[in-house]
């Protein structure tokens, strides 16, 4: 299980893969930095940070480093997961499990990685060499969350959802929305029963055209109601993106050089686009998952209606492969 719950952190810019890494760490031991304060902790520049930088980072927060040189046998064996690696001669990555025949990764670029040990090798060791470098990582009696970054972590959700409140209306009415149309889209079974049980075993014609009437009425009002939702969506994603990117854009301007003498044009542009990922993850995924959520109970509850048994059955296979996931 833990191969699958390792935690995940993704680096913001080209040369943030070591306080990155320093934050995965951190997030295993049960601790949040943001990646700016491992950044001036390690004192990145636009070069990254060597494993010299990085050991000093480690220590600051209260973490004890080794850095080793060692071949893939010698960390199967005794070095304590998880750990450090400098990974093709130019990148940092964490080691969280490693066995016989596989080793398993945490990129900052990737995500986590299952190598087997040739290809592991071929990532780890420099040319010419048949060992690697790796720096050895355990928390210390200092190493505790405190108040500030608790701090920092709930304002980071808050100033991103401040740019939705004032849409908080919209949201309801996309609900509303939403919900009549899973409630229409639940009346479709029934009505193919209708035609089915009624219309064609008595051959009632007129029965059977006036429902279809109602099909043709229910399937119209289904697009009625999401062309509404997507001009909702499409006027607050207007407005929200012109909000992220003119504040971003107003934060810019206030930096001081030096900070940007440590960042790359690309690195810069990259953040700006992330504005747009943030925005498709609350605005697409979010609703996604509600509508999913709110077309799940309908329809169960249709089943049940119809069947308990096969309702039964169909959420213990739900539920199955829902916790292959987890």
């Amino acid at each position: 299980m833990i191969l699958k719950r390792f935690p995940v952190e993704y680096q913001m810019d080209s040369q943030d893969c070591g306080p990155a890494s320093l934050k995965i760490i951190a997030k295993y031991f049960g601790r949040y930095y943001s990646l700016q304060y491992l950044r001036d902790r390690c004192g990145i520049t636009n070069q990254g940070v060597s494993l010299l930088d990085l050991s000093t980072g480690a220590e600051s927060i209260g973490l004890r480093t080794l850095a080793i040189k060692c071949t893939i046998e010698e960390v199967v064996a005794n070095v304590p997961f998880p750990a450090i690696l400098f990974w093709n001669e130019n990148h940092f990555i964490v080691i969280y499990h490693a066995d016989k025949r596989h080793v398993w990764v945490s990129d900052p670029s990737k995500g986590r990685i299952k190598y087997t040990h040739e290809e592991f090798r071929c990532g780890w060791y420099p040319k010419g060499e048949n060992k690697g470098v790796l720096l050895a990582v355990e928390p210390t009696v200092d190493f505790q969350r405190s108040r500030e970054q608790k701090e920092m972590e709930k304002n980071s959700f808050i100033s991103i959802l401040r740019y939705f409140i004032p849409y908080r209306r919209s949201f309801v009415t996309i609900f509303i929305v939403m919900l009549f149309v899973t409630l229409l889209q639940g009346m479709l079974p029934f009505i193919s029963k209708a035609v089915i049980d009624v219309g064609i075993k008595t051959s009632d014609l007129n029965f059977i055209n006036m429902v279809l009437i109602g099909n043709i009425s229910i399937l119209l009002s289904i697009t009625v109601f999401n062309v509404v939702r997507d001009w909702i969506l499409l006027h607050i994603t207007s407005r929200v993106n012109i909000a992220l990117i003119s504040d971003y854009l107003i934060k810019l301007m206030k930096l001081p050089v030096t900070f940007f003498e440590n960042k790359l044009l690309g690195d810069i542009l990259q953040r700006a686009r992330d504005h747009e990922r943030i925005r498709s993850f609350i605005m697409n995924n979010s609703l996604s998952l509600i509508f999913s959520m709110l077309t799940f109970v309908v329809f169960g509850i249709i089943l049940l209606v119809y069947n308990a048994i096969i309702f039964y059955i169909f959420l213990r296979i739900d539920f199955q492969h829902i916790s292959r996931f987890t």
